[in-house]
């Protein structure tokens, strides 16, 4: 038997909270690493340039790449699951609005902008995910 009222609006607050709070803190941790990653690149002159003769080490250039690549790579993952957490909140709403019971039931865990318990370890992310930096 297909869940139904209370129920399924259970199931949705879960989904919820994914969308909410599981998505977007690691959309915020990937961002924020790429930030990091982005950051390194203030250090390539003191690691880089050859003493006396000017310009930089032969590894400098693929260095850079492979540095660039992985702070895209990790920019690219966190638009990609913020991505996520904006389609799973449509389908919640989606969802909420075939069954108004269940909506009931879910604006009410919801009512007053609080969040639902939380499993141990589940933080919201302590804000919006930093900017995207892209090479």
């Amino acid at each position: 038997m297909a869940p139904s009222e209370w129920q399924f609006a259970a199931e949705l607050s879960e989904l919820r909270i994914i969308g909410k709070v599981d998505l977007p803190a690691m959309a915020y941790t990937f961002a924020a690493l790429n930030n990091s990653i982005n950051a390194t690149a203030a250090n390539d002159n003191a690691a880089f340039a050859l003493e006396g003769r000017g310009g930089y080490d032969q590894v400098c250039r693929d260095w850079s790449a492979l540095r660039n690549s992985l702070q895209n790579l990790f920019g690219g993952t966190s638009t990609n699951v913020q991505t996520a957490a904006d389609v799973m909140l449509q389908i919640v709403d989606a969802y909420a609005s075939t069954d108004e019971a269940a909506k009931q039931s879910l604006e009410s865990a919801w009512g007053n902008g609080k969040t639902p318990a939380l499993q141990q370890g589940e933080t919201p992310p302590p804000g919006p995910a930093p900017a995207i930096v892209t090479k």
